[in-house]
């Protein structure tokens, strides 16, 4: 799922291996975590993310500072300045890459 008001641009998403049931979203959220796909007012610019990625609500996956690697961000990574969320990457609520 994406959710409303969610800004992609010059991205890969890889998509999922499955879709959650109401009652694992409900675990999700009961474990702070958000359900996979990406939550609302969400940007992911220039980005990739792997199968399985579980993006809370207004997160920002964006290399602003241009960095070429890091390994800082986990579950994010950059590599050759790309930010690349892992498979089954969990990014909650509010996440950046600041």
């Amino acid at each position: 799922l994406i959710g409303e008001n969610v800004t992609i641009r010059d991205s890969i998403i890889m998509g999922s291996d499955y879709f959650d049931t109401d009652e694992q979203v409900q675990a999700h959220l009961a474990k702070g975590n958000p359900p996979v796909g990406i939550g609302t007012g969400s940007k992911i610019l220039g980005a990739i993310l792997d199968k399985n990625c579980q993006v809370g609500e207004n997160v920002v996956v964006h290399n602003s500072r241009g960095v070429e690697t890091s390994d800082e961000f986990e579950p994010c990574v950059i590599r050759d300045g790309i930010p690349i969320v892992i498979k089954d990457g969990i990014l909650r609520d509010g996440w950046t890459m600041s």
